[in-house]
């Protein structure tokens, strides 16, 4: 038998034709899954075996059944799951505040106990468990009715013995538990009693995760933690979430698991008296000689791609089906034997297992590095816990795990719990929920485009047009399209029919050859300002109803156009908001994104040009917006900074849409409609750290100087730009301070130029009628 583990994984790694020595033997005293997984049926196979013998029906075929009490699965999001039925009131408000606050956008899941029993209601016969809310309950509740994104199950769980939902009255050590509704019959819908013997609420919860994780997508991060003592903090560089934009189906599957804390010179398996109960699932001496002086890996932390994670929940099912083992720890007997065995290694739907040591990674388990105050990885001070240096410096870990052990941290904890709770108002939305409700935001989008449709996977370009000027029109989309940009162009004029009928037949032929998507009429003047008349719906009535917002400027209204074709597009997509009148493009702007965190970039302008102290000089109507909108010493203060251009935005669908909910939560807010407004707001969220996921796990919020980032954003005059080489006219294009081209160009209209842009426009027109001509 194997003592060296990396011999062993290897032989795992890169079997022969026929299984290993080690797998036959373990196959032969059946505690070990067949090396590939070619036995890791779902779950519910042992209840489509029961039942098949019950009604004599071997066709009978057994479906997932259970749903959510409350809230609901977003498929494409990550997810974090958590058993908190025997937490309590404050526990609760602590993890799910903290989760939310570090920046985290995904579902959260849990399995609650959400009912109050019938002792709790004097068993009065009007209240059965299931019907009346305890304490919890309106407490989850009140994160469903007020948040998108919190997904709650009441009374899956139940204690064998007395039938009731599992809670904190019973004990984890010696209750057991079975779970209810998770399967039914396809055909008939009829439910499923659970097949398996009553066991610890540690071993049933992966079943339960199984179910779960098969609401997500294969693109979806799924946490599995232990949230008794865990909470979360902010400014995180490792996280569920802090690479979300990393999806695609090629990409691996990767699972990550976490050692147990070495502080204590308890984390090897043999130097723990039947801690991850080892012996107790496996009875057989060879499985803790095989796995002789290895570290402990924790089953309370696991994560992953829903691909690996959901294979790895099939296998822990499984296990407890081969050894029985039912006792309170028996899943870490199943966890460690799982990757110890190669059993993982083997899984074709995990492609790598990644695992942490203490401190490193999502999680970090404090409960060894106690009193934590002597330890260089907590900041008394800020209380913040960090994680391990690893070479670049101290940050905060995401989730602190183990901070009940720790008095110094416990006691700061629980005074974090206080104020929490004491924030709950049930009459408002959380704390956590900082983004609000838009005005109208109960209301659908009726608009749809005249030319064109939108597709949902590909990247977009944003503009709205008001002139009819087909030569602006030309080098926006054809030089996009040149440059090689083979996403949507999405664009609004003013009213198709009064177009020039070359740019009508333009945009046509955009429509069909080059992915334009076009809407028109959607704005309406009025008194002085527009409105947008038929573009807001209710969805339960589905009739168009009026503008909710007064009139307001142009510049304004946009952002609820822009905001609304957001929707059609993906999560992932790269969109980008622009003024395709004064835009064109020198390369792809989306070519070589990289593979990062959700992000949102946004562009300073030169602080010659456009600041804080001389913005009254260019434009008087922004210089009038900044001061409704900053006090006077603000304006003093910021009076050398230069201003963020709000015309020249990019970033993931996902990040973008929530920076547009913050603007126009902030014209609401501020009452601020007319012209600059769009410039002050920007600028306000921006430079009083307003803007939602500012300091995110979940998302990034990049701002570039002048002339660097994706857009430049030129400043004139065109000699300045020139003595700076931030322009060659030698090859006509714009470059970034580090002499890199440009892929996109704002503000091109130099009058040095004139001539060539419109040439270069009749130079793309031409060759479009070629290409349409041969089509």
């Amino acid at each position: 038998m194997h003592r060296d583990v990396l011999t062993a994984l290897e032989t795992f790694k890169h079997p022969s034709l026929t299984q290993t020595a080690v797998d036959d033997y373990l196959e032969k005293i059946h505690v070990t899954p067949i090396f590939g997984g070619r036995d890791l049926d779902p779950p519910y196979a042992i209840a489509a075996v029961a039942s098949r013998k019950a009604l004599l029906d071997e066709q009978l075929e057994v479906e997932i059944a259970l749903e959510p009490d409350m809230g609901s699965h977003r498929f494409s999001q990550d997810a974090v799951f958590a058993i908190v039925n025997t937490m309590e009131y404050d526990e609760i408000v602590l993890f799910v505040t903290t989760l939310r606050q570090s920046g985290f956008l995904g579902d959260i899941v849990l399995s609650a106990n959400i009912y109050l029993t019938s002792e709790e209601t004097n068993n009065n016969p009007r209240w059965r468990q299931g019907s009346q809310l305890n304490e919890n309950g309106k407490l989850l509740r009140y994160y469903c009715l007020q948040s998108e994104g919190i997904v709650v199950y009441g009374g899956v769980i139940r204690n064998a013995v007395t039938h009731d939902t599992f809670s904190k009255t019973m004990d984890v050590k010696e209750d057991y538990v079975y779970l209810r509704g998770l399967y039914r019959i396809k055909d008939t819908q009829d439910i499923l009693e659970d097949e398996r013997i009553p066991r610890s609420i540690g071993v049933a919860r992966f079943e339960l995760y199984w179910v779960w994780s098969k609401k997500y997508s294969p693109l979806s991060t799924i946490l599995l933690i232990d949230a008794q003592d865990s909470y979360f903090q902010m400014g995180a560089l490792d996280g569920i979430g802090s690479n979300r934009v990393c999806r695609s189906s090629s990409m691996k599957s990767i699972l990550h698991i976490y050692e147990e804390n070495s502080k204590g010179k308890t984390h090897r398996l043999t130097r723990v008296e039947n801690k991850t109960m080892l012996i107790e699932s496996y009875k057989v001496s060879e499985i803790t000689s095989f796995t002789y002086n290895d570290n402990i890996l924790s089953a309370g932390s696991t994560h992953g791609d829903q691909r690996a994670v959901e294979a790895y929940l099939r296998a822990m099912v499984k296990q407890f089906d081969y050894t029985q083992c039912y006792k309170f720890r028996c899943e870490w007997a199943f966890h460690n034997y799982l990757y110890y065995m190669g059993v993982l290694w083997s899984l074709p739907e995990i492609d790598h297992v990644k695992v942490y040591m203490q401190g490193t990674g999502a999680v970090n388990s404090v409960g060894e590095d106690v009193p934590l105050n002597a330890s260089h990885i907590y900041d008394i001070e800020s209380h913040t816990v960090h994680n391990l240096p690893m070479g670049y410096g101290l940050h905060p870990s995401w989730c602190v795990h183990q901070y009940k052990r720790d008095e110094e941290l416990y006691r700061y904890i629980n005074e974090t719990k206080q104020k929490l709770v004491a924030e709950i108002d049930y009459e408002k939305p959380p704390v956590f929920w900082n983004r609000g409700e838009l005005l109208g935001g109960n209301y659908t989008i009726s608009a749809s485009p005249v030319i064109g449709k939108h597709r949902p996977e590909q990247d977009a370009i944003f503009s709205i047009f008001y002139g009819s000027n087909i030569t602006d029109l030309a080098l926006f989309v054809l030089s996009a399209r040149k440059a090689g940009f083979q996403g949507d162009i999405v664009l609004s004029v003013p009213n198709l029919n009064k177009l020039p009928p070359e740019t009508r037949n333009f945009l046509k032929k955009s429509a069909k050859r080059d992915g334009v998507v076009l809407y028109t009429g959607l704005m309406q003047y009025q008194g002085g300002q527009w409105i947008l008349p038929q573009f807001y719906m209710n969805p339960s009535t589905g009739k168009q109803v009026s503008d909710p917002r007064p009139p307001r400027a142009k510049s304004i209204i946009v952002f609820e156009i822009f905001r609304a074709w957001t929707k059609f597009y993906a999560p992932s997509s790269n969109i980008m908001i622009i003024d395709g009148e004064v835009t064109f493009f020198q390369d792809n702007p989306f070519v070589n994104d990289t593979c990062d965190a959700f992000k949102l970039h946004l562009h300073f302008e030169h602080g010659l040009y456009r600041k804080f102290g001389n913005i009254q000089k260019y434009d008087t109507y922004v210089a009038s917006a900044l001061e409704s909108v900053f006090d006077a010493e603000d304006l003093i203060a910021y009076a050398t900074r230069p201003l963020l251009n709000p015309n020249a935005i990019y970033g993931h669908q996902d990040s973008v849409k929530i920076f547009i909910s913050d603007m126009i939560k902030t014209f609401d807010s501020l009452n601020c409609y007319h012209f600059g407004c769009d410039w002050a707001v920007l600028n306000y969220l921006w430079f009083t750290e307003k803007l939602s996921n500012f300091d995110s796990i979940s998302h990034k919020i990049v701002a570039h100087t002048q002339g660097d980032g994706i857009i430049h954003v030129t400043v004139p005059p065109l000699s300045f730009m020139t003595e700076k080489g931030l322009y060659d006219p030698s090859t006509i294009q714009f470059k970034d301070w580090k002499g890199t081209v440009s892929p996109v160009v704002f503000r091109y209209k130099f009058s040095e130029l004139e001539d060539h842009f419109r040439e270069t426009a009749q130079s793309l027109l031409s060759e479009m009628d070629v290409v349409t001509a041969k089509m």
